[in-house]
């Protein structure tokens, strides 16, 4: 089943919460967004975890490496 986010519109597989409430989303195209300012921080991702120091545990696409285009 597949949501609409309220903020963006955009369509999301999954959502994560850390600690502090701020949202983490996976959207079809199999990266990772944080929600307070649209920011791609990871592609690739099958399923992931957000530690309370803002750190993402991934799980790789099958047949693909997980990636990001810099620090976050």
């Amino acid at each position: 089943m597949k949501w609409n986010l309220w903020r963006n519109g955009k369509q999301a597989k999954q959502a994560r919460f850390d600690i502090f409430g701020n949202m983490y989303y996976l959207g079809t195209d199999n990266c990772v967004y944080s929600n307070s300012d649209d920011k791609k921080l990871v592609c690739g991702v099958a399923d992931f975890e957000v530690t309370v120091d803002k750190k993402i545990y991934a799980i790789a696409t099958p047949g693909s490496t997980a990636y990001n285009d810099g620090e976050f």
